[in-house]
This record gives structure tokens, C-alpha cells and sequence, in this order.
């Protein structure tokens, strides 16, 4: 249980040890007052520590603040939003540190194990999930909606996600101003596009060849879209498919989908898929401001 005197020497102490306390501060919030917080905001070299320093400062100055019992609720919810941040900055530093770690150990079975080694099958495995696991937490932040030109970012995204056989046209107008959170929405698309080339390789490379996927992107009443469509192997109709960790494919993490859903309800959209006359779209939509 940290306190204010125990704070003397916080910053001779490792980084490992200064981030430890500084989520101490923020689970018990009041141990230590806003003011001094803030000073040790203001010293500190490590952004991540700073950083979640700085929620306990938050968190702090709500309770020593006087509220009328009317804005209770209001306190808890800034305290829950405080915490939910906390919580996600360490858990996306733990899977960064433990994929670089498992990075490096794939690299190293890849040169010293066999092709048809398990052990390095599993850690290719392990590597995928790892990527998966970041790719969910990053879907899982809080939307930033701000005006972005929605065409060129689609077209860019259909660029560097295409590969040499199947072809990605872009069928939309450009420049394209919307508002939303372009963070999410490229990892949404980019989940999209990828799923529809895996669809359509599934067919054979000579036919992939011939079959081009289609990215389109528009605006309603009320509301932007984006559209995906593949003439793949089409969509099997099964929803189980868009959770966490379910697949078709041998030795697939199975998130791909799982994400596009986390990024979608995160930015406030609807995604939706389905196959018809040999064709299968995937879009997403959301509203307008």
C-alpha cells in the first residue's frame, strides 16, 4: 500500500518498479494527493509511467473534489473511465513486450528447427495469437472521431494490402471527407480486405488470378459505408465464425473477424457479411455526426 512519504525516492526506483506503483495509485486512488501526483508527472522520463501517473491524478483530484450527491454517478463513471484506460495501457505494454519476446524466439526455431518441427509450428502459432491478441486491443480502444478524407486512406489501404495475385480495385470516389476514428477504421478494413484475398486464394491461384476484390465506400442517409466484395469461396452463413478464436482454416488464430465486430461497435458502426450469386460483401457502416 503506497503513501506519500514512501514516494521520497520513486524516481530511483526501475522503470518496472515506478509503472507497479503507478497502477497501485490508480486501483487505490487517494492515498496520495492530486498535487503531488502531478509533480511526479511532471518529472518523470517514461511516457507509459507518466501516463498512467497522470490517471491517478485524475482520479485523486475527483475525490478530493466536494460533489453534491446528485453527480455521484457521474464521479463513477469518470472513475470507471479512468480505470478502463489504466487497464488498457498495461495490458497493451504486456503483449508488447511478450510478442518481441516470442518474435525473437520464432526467429530463432525458424533457423535452427526443421521445417516439419512441432515446436516450431507452435511457436509460429503462438506468434499469430500474440499479433491477434494486440490487433483485438487495439479494435478495443475508445473511438476519436475526427474529418479525415476517407477516399485516400481506402485507396492507400488497398495498395499495401494487395499482393501479387489477387488484384484490389477501388471503386469509390476520391477525395472522400468523412468523420469517424481512421485508426479504427483501417484496422477494420484492412481485416476485411485480407479475409476476402484468403477467400478468393482459397479457389486456386489461377482462378484468384481472374477474380479481383472490390473495395467501395459511399455515404447514405445519415450515414458512411464501406464495402468489400470478393467472388471467393464464399460465406458460409455461420455467425460463430465472427467470435474470438474461430476459424475454418488449420492453424489460424481465428480474430480476423472477432476484430472487425470490436472495431466496429468501438467507433459506433454496424459490420454485416453475407454471399449472394457467387459473391460475398462485407460492409461497414456508421453514422454521421
Amino acid at each position: 500500500m503506497t503513501t506519500a512519504d514512501e514516494l521520497s525516492d520513486f524516481h530511483t526506483r526501475p522503470d518496472p518498479e515506478r509503472l507497479e506503483v503507478a497502477r497501485e495509485l490508480v486501483r487505490e486512488p487517494g492515498r496520495v494527493r492530486h498535487a503531488r501526483l502531478r509533480q511526479l508527472v511532471s518529472a518523470e522520463r517514461v511516457p507509459l509511467v507518466a501516463r498512467v501517473l497522470a490517471e491517478a491524478a485524475e482520479a485523486a483530484a475527483l475525490l478530493e473534489t466536494d460533489h453534491d450527491s446528485e453527480d455521484s454517478l457521474a464521479e463513477d463513471s469518470a472513475l470507471k473511465s479512468i480505470y478502463d484506460r489504466a487497464y488498457r495501457d498495461a495490458t497493451s505494454s504486456l503483449l508488447h513486450e511478450i510478442a518481441d519476446v516470442a518474435g525473437r524466439a520464432n526467429d530463432a526455431v525458424k533457423q535452427e528447427l526443421p521445417l516439419e518441427s512441432r515446436a516450431r509450428r507452435e511457436i509460429e502459432l503462438l506468434v499469430r495469437l500474440l499479433k491477434a491478441f494486440r490487433q483485438m486491443a487495439r479494435a478495443s480502444a475508445p473511438a476519436e472521431p475526427r474529418e479525415f478524407d476517407l477516399g485516400e486512406l481506402l485507396v492507400n489501404l488497398a495498395q499495401f494490402t494487395g499482393q501479387s495475385l489477387v488484384e484490389l480495385q477501388s471503386a469509390g470516389t476520391t477525395p472522400f471527407i468523412a468523420v469517424g476514428d481512421p485508426d479504427l477504421i483501417t484496422l477494420a478494413t484492412r481485416n476485411l480486405l485480407s479475409n476476402a484475398v484468403e477467400a478468393t486464394l482459397d479457389l486456386g491461384d489461377e482462378v484468384a488470378k481472374a477474380r479481383p476484390v472490390t473495395i467501395n465506400w459511399g455515404a447514405g442517409r445519415g450515414h458512411y459505408w464501406i464495402s468489400v466484395i470478393d467472388r471467393g469461396i464464399g460465406w458460409p452463413g455461420d455467425s460463430a465464425l465472427r467470435e474470438k478464436g474461430r476459424s475454418t482454416k488449420t492453424n489460424h488464430p481465428g480474430y480476423g473477424l472477432a476484430a472487425v465486430d470490436r472495431a466496429a461497435e468501438s467507433f459506433g458502426g454496424v459490420f454485416d457479411i453475407g454471399s449472394e450469386d457467387g459473391r460475398t460483401t462485407a460492409t461497414l457502416s456508421w453514422s454521421k455526426p
